[in-house]
């Protein structure tokens, strides 16, 4: 999948546009660098010589960033000896950035945080701001997102200040490619979309829209559209091109090639591939080429090239450690391993994999984690090894849950990203009618469109559901399943009686999401049956409470009906008024602690009769009171002992509640518990010779 392709390349997959001094590196390329210094150490005024070290560094940061750190250090040392804090805290700043390019991340990063510290002193908030900017693209290589999300901000809001544009345009764009990471891709459109902006509304020579451009590719390969990001990605490319931005044309090299792998067009992604390679090669780009080496390899190893794959692996493995890139360390590895157990190699891929296992949980990378725990189990029940065979089994199906889990996230994170960038076109539209004057043009479009919105909501829930509580629940299905059958022989009785526990278990959770969802489209699509008869209110209730008892009981909670005679009847159907009082009983029970106590009365007001449950649960804010009965809402509480909730249960309550002429309303606060109140029209002379013994009760979920 391209997610985990692309997601996994966080060193230098996106454009980090930086310092903009490319041109000025060209310039003095070709020129005699020990000269230069030679001629700078014979200036006597050290302020002066260490000004010039200054303009060397930067000059040569990008085409020679070995002799730009030399000269870094230089300037550094000279400026201690005058304590000069001003050149000090300048000649860390640069120091820091050749560490950076040289993916020296820690050395980077306490460079940048030594000329923070400095420029504190000294009150240098610009300054400040620009080393902010440099430590957050540190932090983001080493995978410290929310140090580097701090860093940018604190850097984005003093460029704001100073109205340094082209610091915030540059700020945004590496926000942006921070969230395309954490699959928030909402954000990251909305910070590339206002870089692109800024970038276009001044023009500068510093900074191009290759860069943004090659970022939005990346979010459209995120969502698996392929087409659009290329088309970004090739954008981009035209624009490095024409700016001879070598480093950036490189890096977009290889995400065309990552995109090509990922559709399956192994000719076009290893041509791209090699090329980004090679450029990245000559640039010294370490970090770089381990990324390019493992996704050739890959593809080396996918048409049966064993050896070119595993010299792949192994360059990759050695260029990784050397800089401390921990995730590409352990890919390598896995990589590695994998190759070793398809050769039937399985001793030599124990080696591999048994340490990438270990780095993955380090980095917590949940997606190696799973990979590595599945090929451990293959290479173990190979060998014969049946115990870690299991055991990484097990783990497997657990970590897989978890990676899955995250998957569905980022799906509904990426359908909603998509609607949103339809929403954005759609209102351009609108403003184009309203500029001819298409008033009842626009009225028909943001109708439709209000639908449409409505419509999206309900889809992305449903889709919310299927993908994650159902699929969850099909998991533990399969895993449990599959530990039977590869294992059920050598199985404990404990052991394969909590896997049938784990299956039925899942089964029902299953059973209760369909039935909510079927009960809902009944009710909303009138084929609700309603068999009205006269009910006790009081009997049905005392029924309702006494069939709860067992289920509060296992969470040690007390339930108690402070009523004792009937009321009133009303005139309602039995599995309607079950349903409705099993729904606010259940989640009652759901939403308490231990130890507490549910209270239910049943009461006659004026011409009507109803009843209230009360518990000590974590009560609703004023949020969730705002869409307490709405169809799949998610509310701030959450079920005190991890039980099933859909969403369904209180708009399904609320639904035939209306259905009988009732009312229901709620008194609470959050925090502080909650009492909801359900009230009928008394039926004034009952006819009881309908039966009122069956107990249609059906529990359904929040």
């Amino acid at each position: 999948m391209i997610v985990s392709i692309l997601h996994k390349s966080s060193g230098n997959t996106g454009g980090n546009d930086n310092s903009g001094r490319s041109n000025d590196a060209s310039r003095i390329s070709g020129c005699n660098i020990q000269n230069m210094k030679s001629r700078t150490s014979k200036i006597e005024d050290k302020s002066i010589r260490i000004t010039e070290l200054f303009d060397i560094s930067r000059r040569l940061s990008r085409s020679d960033t070995t002799q730009a750190l030399t000269a870094a250090s230089d300037a550094l040392a000279l400026a201690q000896e005058l304590a000069r804090d001003d050149l000090t805290a300048e000649a860390h700043a640069l120091l820091g950035f050749c560490y950076r390019e040289l993916s020296n991340f820690p050395a980077a990063r306490k460079h940048y945080l030594q000329s923070i510290e400095l420029y504190r002193g000294l009150k240098a908030e610009a300054e400040i701001g620009r080393c902010l900017y440099g430590l957050g693209t540190v932090y983001r290589q080493m995978r410290e997102v929310e140090l580097a999300i701090e860093s940018f901000s604190t850097s984005l809001n003093i460029h704001y200040t100073h109205g340094d544009r082209i610091g915030e345009s540059r700020t945004l764009n590496s926000l942006g490619l921070v969230y395309i990471e954490l699959g928030d891709y909402l954000k990251a459109i909305d910070y590339l979309h206002k870089s692109l902006n800024l970038r276009k509304s001044f023009g500068s020579s510093d900074l191009d829209p290759g860069t943004t451009l090659n970022n939005l590719g990346l979010v459209y390969a995120e969502l698996n559209d392929f087409r659009e990001a290329l088309k970004y990605f090739e954008g981009s490319l035209a624009q490095y091109v024409q700016r001879d931005n070598t480093r950036a044309y490189a890096v977009c090299l290889g995400n065309i090639g990552e995109v090509h792998l990922a559709k399956g067009d192994d000719e076009e992604a290893k041509r791209y591939l090699e090329d980004s390679l090679h450029a990245r090669r000559k640039l010294d780009d370490l970090t770089g080429q381990a990324e390019m080496l493992i996704s050739i390899g890959k593809l080396r190893r996918r048409h049966g090239e064993y050896n070119a794959a595993r010299d792949n692996f192994v360059e990759a493995h050695e260029i990784s450690t050397k800089v401390g890139d921990r995730l590409r360390s352990g890919l390598s590895r896995f990589q590695l391993g994998a190759l070793c157990a398809v050769e039937q190699k399985f001793d030599r891929a124990l080696e591999h994999l048994l340490p990438a296992l270990e780095t993955a949980k380090d980095i917590n990378d949940k997606n190696l984690v799973y990979q590595v725990h599945e090929a451990l189990s293959s290479v173990y029940e190979s060998l014969g090894n049946l115990p870690e065979a299991l055991k990484h089994s097990r783990a497997y199906a657990e970590s897989r849950k978890d990676v899955l889990a995250d998957v569905n996230e980022r799906t509904v994170a990426a359908m909603q990203a998509r609607f949103n960038v339809e929403q954005t076109e759609k209102q351009k539209e609108i403003i184009r009618l309203r500029n001819v004057e298409l008033t009842n043009a626009i009225h028909k479009v943001e109708s439709l469109n209000k639908h449409l919105v409505e419509l999206n909501d309900e889809k992305d829930m449903l889709l919310s559901i299927l993908s994650h509580d159902l699929r969850n629940s099909l998991q533990v299905v399969d895993s449990s399943v599959t530990v039977l059958q590869r294992y059920g022989d050598r199985l404990e009785d404990e052991e394969k009686e909590h896997n049938y526990k784990s299956i039925l278990g899942a089964v029902k959770r299953i059973d209760t999401i369909i039935g909510n969802l079927l009960k809902l489209n009944r009710i909303e699509s009138g084929h609700w049956e309603m068999q009205p008869q006269p009910l006790d209110l009081f009997q049905i209730t005392s029924r309702a409470v006494h069939d709860h008892v067992e289920m509060a009981h296992r969470k040690m909670i007390t339930i108690e009906l402070q009523s004792h005679e009937s009321i009133g009847y009303v005139r309602a159907d039995n599995t309607a008024m079950r349903s409705i009082l099993d729904n606010l009983i259940s989640n009652a029970i759901k939403f308490s602690p231990k130890d507490s106590t549910i209270t239910v009365n049943v009461y006659r007001r004026n011409a009507f009769v109803g009843f209230s449950i009360s518990d000590q649960g974590q009560g609703f804010s004023t949020s969730d009171k705002e869409k307490l009965f709405t169809k799949f809402a998610r509310l701030s509480s959450r079920p005190t002992a991890g039980e099933i909730t859909t969403g369904l249960g209180l708009s399904i309550v609320k639904k035939l509640v209306d259905l009988h002429r009732g009312t229901i309303r709620l008194n609470s606060s959050k925090g502080h518990g909650a009492t909801f109140y359900v009230e009928f029209p008394v039926l004034a002379s009952p006819d009881l010779t309908s039966s009122n013994d069956e107990d249609g009760g059906t529990t359904d979920n929040q």
